[in-house]
């Protein structure tokens, strides 16, 4: 699904057997960056068969594995429940592809919606206890179905490639920040993608003019936009769309 995603998100998850694993090696196959969030120490990879994947995160740009555990720490059952508040944190959007009614994936869903973030589930069919998980937060309305991969692609904000309305950049650009920071920052991105498009190699202190925002407004959100891989900025301060974005 990420595949058709204009901007490309980053993969979040615990490095598991299953899902989790897939979605990782899913994401390095497909250039994405990945964290890997863990249970233990991060010079203790659990699985142990997953070493050379945990490696493969390390050595990637924009990947990591983080913890919140010190050096040594073991596997420890109780350890798996808690780093699924940091996954769900960190992850703008939380998507459940499968679950029993009881397990980790549940406990993440259920964390992501007190964080007041999206929660996607994969529906599937009733008979199928692999499925019961994501039918009852379905079912519950804790959850939207994912049922086409454009419509879910566009939902994040990440604007499928296929989509017309995508060529609206400050339509785009809203979508995308709306899905993040709560929407914080989507009016304020939208406008100043606007301005750059409008006006090629604009500086910073002339979008403040335009904006009537302070220097500090301005620059936080053009450098978030500039990781998101949609503006560029030269060595004069001089601001453009990214090549590829139009």
């Amino acid at each position: 699904a990420m595949s058709k995603a204009r901007v490309k998100p980053t993969i979040v998850s615990g490095l598991a057997f299953g899902i989790d694993i897939t979605a990782h090696t899913a994401a390095l196959e497909n250039g994405l960056p990945t964290i890997a969030v863990m249970a233990t120490g991060t010079d203790k990879v659990y699985p142990f068969s997953h070493g050379f994947d945990a490696d493969r995160i390390r050595q990637s740009p924009g990947s990591a594995l983080i913890t919140d555990y010190p050096l040594e720490t073991t596997p420890q059952a109780i350890n798996f429940l808690r780093r699924n508040r940091i996954i769900a944190g960190l992850a703008n959007a939380v998507v459940l592809v499968e679950s029993g009614k009881k397990g980790g994936g549940l406990m993440t869903c259920r964390l992501a919606t007190s964080y007041s973030r999206e929660v996607y589930a994969l529906p599937g069919r009733i008979d199928d206890l692999c499925s019961a998980g994501c039918n009852s937060l379905i079912h519950e309305k804790m959850a939207e179905a994912i049922t086409d991969v454009d419509e879910f692609v566009d939902s994040l904000g990440l604007g499928s490639s296929g989509n017309a309305e995508v060529k609206d950049l400050k339509t785009f650009v809203y979508r995308l920040y709306k899905a993040k920071e709560n929407g914080k920052y989507a009016e304020r991105a939208a406008n100043i993608a606007d301005i750059i498009l409008n006006n090629r190699d604009i500086r910073k202190e002339e979008i403040c003019s335009l904006l009537d925002l302070d220097y500090s407004e301005v620059s936080t959100v053009i450098t978030m936009m500039e990781c998101d891989g949609i503006l560029v900025t030269d060595i004069l301060g001089q601001c453009s769309i990214k090549p590829g974005m139009l």
